[in-house]
């Protein structure tokens, strides 16, 4: 090939190179811009966020806290300090870390986000209990204000996440229940009704929920004892760490609260038996929950225990009339008392209580 064709091919190369790295390059730039200036508006929510929480629950917000929550220097903390003032976001004295109305009501739009989020993820999605928290950390700095809206709706606008806190109103408005106590300052023989978890840190919350408890739920506390707090829930027998149980906030189950109920777990119940429906662990959520009452789980209706698969898991139950297999972990979810004799008959079961539904 002659030299001078060459010569013009490697100049079209090297152009078309030079174009195509201006044309990228400034596009690759303008990518790294936005992810810093995303990450950056990240802290500054999280810091928002924290401080409102700290002046919800009415203690003083830590600098060393906000460090190893962000994960962050000391230079580059005074740097998002300073941008918030600037904004408007905090006021004085500088040595205080306080929120203004503006402030306020920014920080109040993200908690909003997180517990709305996770009160979806909980009732319509089939993540786990662990997971809840991470990811609604992740969305809440997405959400638009027109995608919170309808995620209120869609939830039918509920006042508490799933672990009991409650969410802010679309008017900034929220309400914490000031008598809950944590569960390390009970005695024994004391029953109460859980209203919080909370769910950092992350281990801590992993006992909790692997101790199978949930917002909602009457406890009975049976002693205490080896750094271990042993309570009765949902017909059974489980203990925590006082550090997990530290975590859990409940109030007292007052005399005039509807009474106590009892219950053992469908799973424990050997077949041949024969039992009633006490009502439906606080545990059971979203789809789960609604395909349990569509097959007429409701209070008082009545359940055969029909047979075991080889395996031992799923179980065969007679529920009004229909022959329906229900894993051991489905089971578990629902709590029963016995009944016998001429009280169980098949093909007279009563009607559905609608008005029970509410127990469930």
């Amino acid at each position: 090939m002659p030299q001078p064709l060459i010569n013009l091919l490697l100049f079209a190369v090297v152009t078309v190179v030079a174009v195509l790295g201006w044309r990228y390059g400034h596009a690759l730039q303008r990518l790294m811009q936005r992810n810093r200036a995303f990450a950056a508006r990240v802290l500054r929510e999280d810091m928002l966020k924290y401080l409102m929480e700290c002046q919800l629950n009415g203690v003083e917000a830590e600098r060393d806290t906000l460090l190893q929550l962000l994960r962050i220097g000391e230079q580059e903390l005074s740097g998002i300090i300073a941008d918030l003032r600037d904004h408007g976001m905090l006021t004085e004295p500088a040595e205080r870390f306080r929120l203004s109305d503006t402030g306020e009501e920014y920080a109040l739009r993200i908690i909003r986000a997180h517990r709305l989020y996770e009160r979806y993820l909980a009732d319509e999605t089939g993540y786990r209990e662990v997971e809840w928290h991470r990811r609604a950390d992740e969305r809440e700095h997405d959400l638009t204000e027109h995608e919170i809206a309808g995620l209120a709706r869609q939830l039918g606008n509920p006042t508490h996440d799933p672990h009991g806190d409650p969410i802010p109103m679309q008017d900034g408005s929220v309400t914490y229940d000031r008598n809950a106590v944590p569960l390390t300052e009970l005695d024994a023989a004391e029953v109460v009704r859980v209203i919080h978890l909370e769910d950092e840190p992350d281990d801590a919350y992993r006992e909790i929920v692997a101790a199978g408890l949930a917002s909602g739920q009457v406890i009975r506390v049976l002693g205490r004892g080896n750094g271990q707090i042993r309570i009765s829930c949902e017909g059974r027998e489980t203990a925590l760490s006082e550090r997990a149980a530290a975590n859990v906030s409940v109030v007292t189950w007052k005399d005039e609260d509807a009474p106590v109920q009892a219950g053992i777990p469908l799973s424990t119940v050997d077949p041949g038996s024969h039992v009633r429906v006490v009502t439906l662990s606080q545990r059971l959520r979203g789809s789960e929950r609604r395909r349990l009452l569509d097959l007429g789980l409701l209070p008082g209706t009545r359940i055969g225990v029909e047979m075991r698969s080889p395996g031992g898991d799923p179980v065969a139950y007679d529920i009004r009339g229909a022959l329906i297999a229900l894993r051991k972990d489905q089971a578990e979810l629902i709590l029963v008392e016995p009944v016998s004799g001429p009280e169980f008959d098949r093909g007279n079961d009563r009607e559905f209580h609608l008005e029970n539904e509410t127990l469930a």
